[in-house]
């Protein structure tokens, strides 16, 4: 009886999130008013979150036969898809390009990174980045203000166009300064981090 109940619940979140994620699709197709707290990207956010809870346990802690194969595997599909795209995908900007094919990449995306990170232990270290997730969402902003600050008074321009590789670097430098930063937080706050402990 409890498991019919438990079982029907997760039918209504299911239904619930996929109407917030078409509603999330829709919002920026027929208006241009941008939401506060970027809503509607968060409501496409959604099938993310999702798909993590309910697969977390079976990527990252169980082992199975064939993970290389399919890290193989997954990593040709997410190729391929990407070139499908051919569009820019920025959520930020609420730009998906094609909505079925932006999902699908995303989610076999996940699955490829997951195999890699279980594949090759030498990018363990990111499991902590991916800890704290909550306080770097609050603060890339911020740290991104802070190194253009930086470059306005090293180079004196307050115009950039940055490239791809230039992005990643500076992602890199985000990651350095929020780092101990998210030290303190995980040990004198931890709240903020959604946690009861220090990690």
């Amino acid at each position: 009886m409890v498991d019919k109940k438990i079982h029907s619940k997760q039918k209504k979140q299911f239904l619930v999130i996929i109407i917030s994620v078409l509603i999330g699709f829709l919002i920026p197709r027929f208006t241009n008013i941008n939401l506060f707290w970027s809503l509607d990207v968060s409501l496409v956010s959604l099938i993310f979150y999702t798909f993590g809870y309910y697969t977390k346990n079976y990527l990252f802690f169980n082992k199975w036969k064939g993970e290389k194969t399919s890290f193989f595997i997954l990593g040709i599909l997410h190729l391929i898809f990407s070139l499908f795209l051919l569009q820019e995908v920025d959520m930020y900007r609420s730009t998906y390009g094609n909505e079925f094919l932006f999902i699908i990449n995303a989610l076999v995306g996940v699955l490829f990174w997951c195999n890699l990170f279980k594949v090759l232990p030498i990018f363990k270290f990111l499991s902590f980045f991916g800890k704290n997730t909550i306080p770097i969402l609050a603060m890339q902003v911020r740290s991104l203000t802070f190194i253009k600050l930086v470059l306005v008074l090293t180079i004196g321009s307050s115009v950039f166009n940055f490239t791809e590789l230039e992005k990643i670097v500076l992602v890199l430098f985000q990651l350095l300064l929020m780092f101990p930063i998210l030290l303190l937080i995980n040990k004198y706050v931890p709240f903020l981090n959604g946690k009861n402990k220090s990690i």
